[in-house]
């Protein structure tokens, strides 16, 4: 069964998507998805631009699904051709009500999106949408952590931890000149002058529990200069990680963002083996980079002025 889309001369919505490691998405929804895209990239704080404007960027290229799922086909027509089928290199995660294609040697992503007209799988189908956005910048030696990003003087750390743990609470109990910038997920991309950067994504709970319609400046970056794994405690307290261990949360935590479920749902397991390595190594080197912490905190106290301390910022950033 082949999916065929009727040619027309453009797509009608497409927006722009910059980060850190110099990777470029170029963002376009076909006519069936102008509402949706214009919806996801409102939260993600992009802005509309010219198809012409995005040549040399990657194409992360949406369309509505029009067949059942079991085709393992399709081509599109407009506005750039593709004939893709599993036979010719293309690899597929398969999430039901979305289907993403990505091939090893080719830039651009298609997505099949089936939104049943219900906010619930609209969402879950944007949820969805960025985790090939993070494929790109792991391949560039990124991650995506769990974490929050909270910003001091355009430097920024990680509160990283699992569910449950106060990981929200405390990015935002923050004082000023503190900024928290998310309290969930942060791309983490490696650029070799720069060194790592960290951006903040979207916490898509905050839509599905229907929590604050928030936005999130995804494109905005600051550089990393350390991590802090939350654990509540009685006292406040910071212990340095060695560089093994740190490699392994770090990589804890990316897979907690970059989950199994996703993993399982991609169909060819050579290239999983080769995205889990990836993710793995990608840990080793950030840990090699950047400092790791323990943050054992009592909600009630100070602790931001224990990691100022133990970062030299007190100081540095004239901080009463």
């Amino acid at each position: 069964m082949v999916l065929v889309l009727p040619s027309t001369k453009s797509y009608y919505a497409c927006y722009n998507l910059s980060l850190g490691d110099d990777n470029l998405w170029s963002i376009i929804g076909d006519k069936h998805l102008t509402d949706w895209l214009d919806r996801f990239t409102n939260i993600l704080e992009l802005e509309k631009c010219e198809l012409n404007e995005m040549a040399d960027s990657h194409k992360l290229i949406f369309t509505k699904m029009i067949c059942e799922n079991g085709s393992d086909t399709l081509k599109i027509d407009a506005p750039y051709k593709y004939n893709i089928s599993l036979d010719t290199g293309w690899n597929l995660y398969n999430h039901n009500i979305m289907r993403v294609w990505f091939h090893n040697e080719i830039s651009d992503v298609i997505c099949e999106l089936n939104n049943e007209d219900r906010n619930i799988i609209e969402l879950l189908n944007m949820q969805l949408s960025v985790p090939i956005i993070y494929q790109k910048s792991i391949l560039a030696g990124g991650l995506p952590l769990h974490s929050g990003l909270v910003e001091l003087n355009k430097q920024g750390i990680l509160i990283a931890a699992g569910g449950d743990v106060g990981k929200t609470t405390t990015c935002f109990r923050f004082p000023s000149p503190w900024k928290p910038l998310c309290d969930d997920a942060t791309l983490v991309v490696y650029n070799k002058q720069k060194g790592y950067l960290a951006h903040p994504f979207p916490t898509w709970s905050d839509y599905l529990e229907e929590r604050a319609p928030n936005t999130w400046n995804v494109q905005y970056s600051v550089p990393l200069k350390a991590i802090f794994f939350l654990k509540q405690a009685e006292f406040d307290e910071i212990i340095p990680i060695n560089k093994g261990e740190a490699a392994l949360l770090i990589n804890e935590s990316a897979n907690q963002i970059y989950s199994d479920m996703l993993y399982k749902r991609l169909n060819n397991q050579e290239f999983r083996r080769k995205l889990r390595k990836r993710v793995f190594d990608n840990a080793c080197e950030m840990a090699k980079m950047i400092p790791a912490f323990y943050l054992h905190i009592n909600l009630h106290n100070n602790f931001w002025e224990k990691i100022e301390n133990v970062l030299g910022w007190q100081q540095k950033y004239n901080i009463k």
